[in-house]
């Protein structure tokens, strides 16, 4: 079971088991983000100027891509829970 806490500390849990790559700051936000937007589809272009505002279009959506890569590495079964499309 995978259980994610986001008031107090931060904490992601696969099985009661800490997942040590959910560290990154970066990586929660995003992963909050969309849980709390869940039940609509967010476009890649607005996820981008969320979280990189103050940088180029091709840039952000470069660090977009490395960082939604990074979080499906992190999650266990990450398909289960992410539809990521291009």
């Amino acid at each position: 079971m995978l259980r994610i806490q986001f008031f107090g500390s931060f904490q992601a849990l696969n099985d009661d088991v800490p997942i040590a790559a959910m560290q990154s700051e970066r990586i929660q936000a995003i992963l909050a983000y969309v849980l709390l937007n869940r039940h609509a589809p967010i476009a890649r272009q607005q996820l981008a100027f969320t979280f990189w505002p103050d940088i180029t279009n091709t840039q952000a959506r470069h660090n977009l891509r490395t960082l939604l890569t990074r979080l499906r590495e992190a999650l266990p079964r990450a398909d289960q829970f992410l539809v990521i499309e291009a």
